[in-house]
Parts: C-alpha cells; structure tokens; sequence
C-alpha cells in the first residue's frame, strides 16, 4: 500500500514540476502524513528534510521538493535503495537535458518518479 502511495504521489508532483515548475507543499504534507502512519522516521528522512530546509533557504543550488520527495521515499527504502533512486535519477535527466534543445533547468521529480518506479519494478 506504501509503495502504490509513493508512485501515485510521483505521479502527481511530476505533472505539477512539468506544467507548473511548483511543488504543491499540501499534497506532498498529506501523502507523507499517511505514510508516517504506518512507516517509521529513520535518520536518513531527517537528513533529506534538513537539506529540503537548506534548500529553501537557498542554501543549496536544487530544488527543496526533490528532497522532500526522497524524504518521503525514505519511508520505505533504505539507504543503498535511496542512493540507487539517485543515480538512476540523475542518468535520466542527464539524457533528459541532452537531447532537448533547451538548455535550461530541468523538472527533476519526473526523474525521480520514474527512478522509483524502476527501483520498485527491480524490487532490489
């Protein structure tokens, strides 16, 4: 049930990261709440929303909701899955930001979604 949440919430903020370039805070506070529900904090939650923080702050050079969304998905892989999301993620928007003509900042959490869904689809 955790695993359809995550890819359905991907779902959605990627339609809004591709239409909008926003991260709509209350549907990523209300899918996140009902996973806590039923899956623990870990540390590695702590640290990605510490960096979504520092990210808000512009601190960081990225976008906060990219790691609210790997705070979330930390709800249910453990860190060796997260890093595997990530690289994953950056391939596919490394080939994403080559073969588009515009070279500008891409929407990200796309990537993330669909390097969820080969980790869930893999099931390391």
């Amino acid at each position: 049930m955790g695993r359809l949440i995550l890819l359905f919430l991907g779902l959605l903020l990627s339609y809004f990261d591709l239409k909008t370039k926003t991260y709509p805070l209350f549907v990523w506070l209300l899918a996140s709440f009902l996973l806590v529900c039923f899956y623990p904090m870990t540390g590695l939650t702590w640290i990605l929303l510490a960096l979504a923080g520092l990210a808000f702050l512009g601190w960081i050079r990225m976008g906060e909701g990219d790691f609210l969304y790997l705070a979330t998905a930390s709800l249910l892989l453990n860190l060796q899955e997260i890093l595997y999301l990530i690289e994953i993620s950056c391939l596919l928007g490394l080939g994403y930001f080559l073969l588009t003509k515009e070279k500008k900042a891409i929407a990200f959490i796309p990537c993330l979604y669909m390097g969820l869904a080969i980790i869930l689809l893999l099931d390391f």
